[in-house]
């Protein structure tokens, strides 16, 4: 059978019938896949509870330190000309400062924040707990005269660490859901466009 200009006039627009609208449901399906990934990640770039969570971190840091000048020992520099741990740890006031900068510019994600929660976590417990901890709970508690100030004191360096380790989960689960909502192909679009395409 010879392929006439009407026979290539009828198979261009056949061809034309099905494609445009696959096309097209397929840009609508890109664009809504960008959509959500750009308000998803707006959504992570500024998350009321990572800042609410970072600001508490800061807080009970700040109380755990001025628990270690209030009891004069395991001190450092800048307290004492002996650099330590305490000094080691002041490194957290301006990496806190930094990374809000940076977050708050779009310069740096909950990866980020993982680091540095999880990684304080780590320091904190390491440095009180353990066969290697150079300040055990008995430096903290027995420091105090009062031993319900001593208790507290000690409160507050578990609750410091709980902190840092709920940060430290929460920014990873921000993390995975951008990380899934970038790479995921299973959107609502991306499921039209496939079926458009089988039909």
């Amino acid at each position: 059978m010879t392929s006439g200009p009407a026979t290539i006039v009828a198979t261009w627009l056949l061809s034309r019938a099905v494609s445009f609208p696959s096309s097209k449901v397929m840009k609508r399906s890109v664009a809504t896949a960008d959509t959500a990934v750009s308000r998803l990640s707006a959504r992570t770039m500024n998350d009321p509870r990572l800042y609410r969570l970072i600001f508490l971190a800061a807080l009970f840091s700040t109380g755990h330190h001025i628990d270690h000048l209030i009891r004069g020992n395991a001190v450092g520099w800048s307290v004492t000309p002996e650099v330590n741990g305490f000094t080691a740890s002041l490194v957290i006031y301006p990496l806190i400062l930094t990374g809000l900068a940076l977050y708050r510019a779009g310069r740096v994600g909950p990866d980020f924040w993982i680091a540095v929660s999880g990684g304080g976590a780590l320091f904190v417990g390491a440095v009180h707990f353990g066969p290697l901890a150079i300040e055990p709970p008995p430096a903290i508690v027995d420091h105090y005269d009062s031993p319900i100030l001593g208790w507290f004191a000690f409160a507050w360096l578990i609750v410091l660490i709980g902190v840092l380790v709920v940060s430290s989960v929460y920014e990873a689960r921000l993390w995975w859901r951008a990380r899934r909502a970038g790479s995921s192909p299973s959107t609502p679009g991306a499921e039209a466009s496939d079926s458009a395409a089988k039909a």
